[in-house]
């Protein structure tokens, strides 16, 4: 399985992103560094004829040019690289074990915080937030039984965004119930998992899906948390209300 991690940097050059941030750098330096001389020698008393006034702030333009189109040619590395960082980040994460309800109580538990269930089968509300970034989430909530986990989160992922939905930023919790849960449904979460964390701490998506695994015969479940210091992500406000109403 490729994460979405590898397919944003496949086929990023880290060395070229490298070089294209250097050169923006030596230019701005270089733009600053012209017309610092240039108001040295003034205050030195040294006289300085129109035209090299004319070619220093030339000079401090080009510059300043140059480094601003190095600097965008150089944007899409800097994300790989960020990505690359988020992804290694939670690498080292293990899955959060949850001591879970079924799915009847996990029913009732939501319409208790005011969850309404939809004719195209979500559970769903807006909840209003007292933040200087987000002044809402709307959550929606889905529970199915499957078998393969990695084809029940991209069939039901595709299903949701394919869906016309005109709320922004928007929390999808699915919950998906199996008879058995092994090491390759586990690591299957966590990289679909990742990839939501990268997405919105990278591209500032407005929208996360959180697959959580649930056992049916040991009441247990399994989810990626997001790790502090970031709070304000709608990935973490999905993380906590999984832990609200998934706790015996």
């Amino acid at each position: 399985m490729v994460n979405y991690v590898e397919k944003i940097t496949r086929n990023a050059k880290v060395r070229k992103g490298k070089i294209l941030v250097a050169w923006s750098i030596f230019f701005l330096v270089l733009g600053f560094s012209v017309i610092i001389f240039m108001a040295i020698l003034q205050e030195k008393g040294f006289l300085i004829s129109g035209i090299l006034t004319v070619i220093a702030i030339g000079g401090f333009l080009v510059c300043d040019l140059l480094c601003l189109i190095f600097a965008v040619l150089a944007h899409p590395y800097l994300i790989a690289l960020q990505a690359r960082k988020t992804d290694r980040i939670y690498d080292e994460c293990e899955l959060t074990k949850l001591f879970m309800t079924n799915k009847d109580t996990l029913e009732k538990r939501l319409q208790k915080l005011g969850f309404k269930y939809t004719k195209e089968g979500y559970y769903k509300k807006s909840n209003f937030l007292f933040s200087f970034f987000k002044s809402h989430i709307c959550y929606y909530v889905r529970m199915i039984d499957d078998f393969d986990v990695e084809n029940a989160i991209q069939r039901e992922s595709n299903h949701f965004n394919s869906g016309k939905k005109n709320e922004t930023n928007v929390c999808f919790l699915l919950f998906i119930y199996m008879e058995q849960i092994d090491g390759v449904n586990r690591e299957t979460v966590k990289e679909y998992s990742k990839g939501s964390i990268t997405k919105e701490k990278t591209w500032n998506v407005k929208n996360t899906i959180i697959p959580i695994l649930m056992d049916k015969n040991l009441d247990v479940g399994y989810f990626l948390d997001i790790k502090r210091g970031n709070n304000n992500t709608i990935y973490s406000y999905g993380c906590k209300l999984v832990k609200r109403v998934c706790v015996k």
